[in-house]
């Protein structure tokens, strides 16, 4: 009688035991589980972080357009007519459009600047070009109206991304009517419009009267 109580009490200790540990069936599933868990966890991650660089780049560039806008309004707000001599010895008017594809220089101006007080030819007087080249809008001044053969302008890049840029502009004698160009060269435009077209297909317009 001794001896079967014993052998009963080892068989239920050896059923707890085989209850307490996994099995391999449930060990898979857990690791299944787990992993479906991390790869979720890791595509949230990702996703995330790709708005977030998206974002950024969105920001950046939204920056860098209303940087451009800034420049050409206060460009065109300090707008002058004066007319200039430029590099080729050739008389060149106040405001000048070309809007030519196979000229990346597409838009020039006479602007007032800091006077240079002391410093020969300087007058405080810009000679101020714009120019798209390889989908870069770039900005480039002259301190030196009457130019010489050795008068280089330094650009500035604005804007990259740029699809295209059209300049059109209104007479005073025809205030209703916007035209890409301008033969007047004894006089300035009453108002300039700009419009840009990036790359991703975004188009910009913007429009600046004259103070002249």
């Amino acid at each position: 009688m001794q001896n079967n109580g014993l052998k009963s009490q080892l068989n239920n200790n050896s059923k707890k035991d085989k209850n307490i540990g996994f099995t391999l069936v449930e060990l898979l599933i857990s690791i299944l589980i787990f992993s479906f868990i991390s790869i979720a966890s890791y595509t949230a991650l990702s996703s995330l972080i790709n708005v977030k660089e998206v974002l950024n780049d969105r920001q950046t560039s939204f920056s860098r357009l209303q940087n451009t806008i800034y420049t050409i309004e206060d460009d065109l707000l300090h707008i002058i007519n004066r007319s200039i001599i430029n590099a080729e010895g050739e008389n060149e008017p106040a405001y000048l459009v070309t809007n030519n594809e196979e000229n990346s220089v597409f838009f020039k101006f006479t602007r007032y600047g800091i006077p240079k007080i002391g410093l020969s030819g300087e007058t405080g007087l810009q000679r101020i070009e714009y120019r798209l080249d390889e989908e870069i809008l770039s900005r480039g001044g002259l301190n030196v109206l009457d130019q010489t053969s050795r008068s280089e302008a330094v650009y500035t890049d604005l804007l990259e991304g740029v699809e295209s840029v059209v300049v059109e502009q209104i007479d005073a004698e025809r205030p209703n009517v916007w035209t890409s160009t301008w033969n007047n060269i004894n006089a300035l435009p009453i108002a300039v419009r700009f419009e840009i077209t990036l790359v991703n297909g975004s188009n910009f317009s913007m429009q600046f009267p004259l103070y002249n």
